[in-house]
């Protein structure tokens, strides 16, 4: 049971890890660039994915808890978001991603990530990037 609760976890922080690259590259790219590759259509529908592969794995969860019944978390897959972001973030995908998570987490380490970061925010997380290297 507990790992399958990890990968609920891991499954959200990497959705989360890419809404931070979304909002980022909306920064950073030109409104021309993001409309010619579907930037906007192709985020939305990994993450209307993922959120619903997200509710039913804690609906599983849920019941599993209820009645033991471990066969359950067979019913759902979670399956990588390496090959969906690649058109997005080509070449190095999942690395950007856990190096965006990663420096979040350093930054705003108790923050609700519920809440949006400002321009500012998202500014300060690339510079430490940057920086880094």
């Amino acid at each position: 049971m507990k790992n399958f609760e990890k990968k609920i976890t891991n499954y959200k922080e990497e959705l989360f890890a890419l809404r931070l690259f979304y909002e980022q590259a909306k920064i950073l790219w030109s409104t021309s660039l993001l409309k010619s590759v579907n930037f906007e259509k192709h985020y939305n529908n990994i993450m209307n994915r993922g959120n619903k592969i997200i509710k039913r794995a804690e609906n599983i969860l849920k019941n599993v808890k209820a009645n033991n019944d471990l066969r359950l978390f067979n019913e759902i897959e979670f399956p990588p978001l390496e090959k969906d972001i690649m058109p997005l973030v080509n070449p190095d995908g999942i690395e950007r991603l856990k190096l965006l998570l990663k420096t979040y987490n350093e930054l705003f380490p108790e923050r609700d990530k519920d809440i949006l970061l400002t321009e500012e925010e998202h500014k300060l997380i690339m510079n430490s990037i940057v920086n880094k290297f």
